[in-house]
């Protein structure tokens, strides 16, 4: 097995460690901050539930309240796609017959597509 050569990060590479690094602080802070409007809204005395007027409101109710688990859902597929795109990209390089399916250069190319595609799906 030839030794790997220490080769400099491109600049898709750091833009995408950026970005993960960004949804990763963002997610956390979020977290935190449901965490403890939820905590204060349990030690508050339970008022009158009055329901959305109409279904725009309903629908930024349902958001407001499911914030903490869209948040998950965005770092957790972050997450799943900067771990399974260099796997992909290498089983494509792999079934064209490439000269050096494993290279490791432009392994993370159009990663940035793919997160603002999926990540607000979830």
């Amino acid at each position: 097995m030839m030794p790997l050569k220490p080769h400099h990060s491109s600049p898709v590479r750091k833009m995408a460690c950026r970005m993960l690094w960004v949804l990763l602080l963002v997610g956390s802070f979020l977290l935190r901050d449901c965490h403890g409007a939820r905590a204060a809204a349990a030690a508050a005395v339970p008022k009158e539930i009055v329901p959305p007027a109409g279904p725009v409101q309903l629908f930024l109710q349902t958001v407001k309240e499911g914030r903490r688990h869209l948040v998950a859902a965005a770092v957790a597929r972050s997450t799943s796609i900067f771990t399974m795109y260099p796997v992909d990209t290498i089983k494509t390089r792999m079934q064209m017959i490439q000269a050096n399916p494993l290279r490791l250069t432009g392994i993370f190319s159009g990663v940035a597509g793919s997160l603002i595609g999926q990540v607000p799906y979830g």
